[in-house]
């Protein structure tokens, strides 16, 4: 009986320790040093599978399948605010969101453009003077959830 106690207490400690490793959040992330001085820092939730990678101070997010969604360029002071108002005056521009969260304020937007429609998001980051240009010629639905794994601050 001693014996079956103590391997079920065993059991129970390997099965905590376990379950404690386990996290609902895996981050993938970069510190980039862009033209307007600062330090901004992108990271991914890559626990359902995404990627984060840059290349020459851009960044990408690709799907579990390695389809690129997302690519993403910064923006230097104000750069934000003129994106924002080519959109609001462009006919062909549809504006699917415009919030605050997390740290950022961010426009969503569709383009029916010569390479089909894109799914693109004008982020500005709190505290930051840079912002950042994501376009996406994924569907509305791959590059929204996408975007919702990523998160911007400025680095200290």
């Amino acid at each position: 009986m001693k014996k079956t106690a103590k391997i079920l207490s065993i059991m129970l400690l390997f099965s905590t320790l376990l379950f404690c490793a386990c996290s609902t959040y895996a981050n993938k992330s970069y510190t980039f040093n862009v033209s307007t001085g600062e330090q901004i820092e992108v990271t991914l939730n890559v626990k359902e599978g995404y990627d984060l990678s840059q290349e020459n101070g851009q960044f990408t997010v690709s799907d579990k399948d390695g389809n690129d969604i997302l690519t993403g360029i910064f923006l230097l002071e104000g750069y934000t605010d003129s994106y924002r108002e080519v959109v609001d005056a462009d006919p062909d521009a549809t504006v699917l969101e415009d919030k605050s969260t997390g740290g950022i304020t961010y426009l969503y937007y569709e383009y029916d453009g010569e390479t089909g429609m894109e799914h693109n998001f004008i982020v500005d980051i709190d505290g930051a003077k840079t912002g950042v240009l994501l376009a996406s010629q994924a569907s509305e639905e791959a590059a929204s959830k996408a975007f919702s794994m990523l998160s911007f601050e400025k680095a200290e």
